[in-house]
């Protein structure tokens, strides 16, 4: 059993999932890229010797909006 498209009206929804995307740019590139670059929602930038220090308090936040359970409100 399927989903047949004859059956679908124009009220008909899907929903959609994504994941987020984290680019690692070379620290040479990313002022280039942020300057011509807008980002989707689910797209995220930082520069590689930040990534390289996951350990920096302002790293760590940035990678926690990367991690699924910040989208729940606890």
């Amino acid at each position: 059993m399927g989903f047949n498209h004859e059956d679908w009206d124009d009220d008909y929804k899907i929903a959609i999932r994504n994941m987020n995307v984290l680019y690692v740019i070379p620290n040479d590139l990313y002022v280039d890229v942020r300057k011509h670059c807008t980002p989707n929602h689910f797209e995220f930038f930082i520069k590689d010797t930040d990534f390289k220090s996951p350990t920096n308090n302002a790293v760590r936040t940035f990678l926690s909006r990367l991690d699924m359970s910040s989208r729940f409100f606890d």
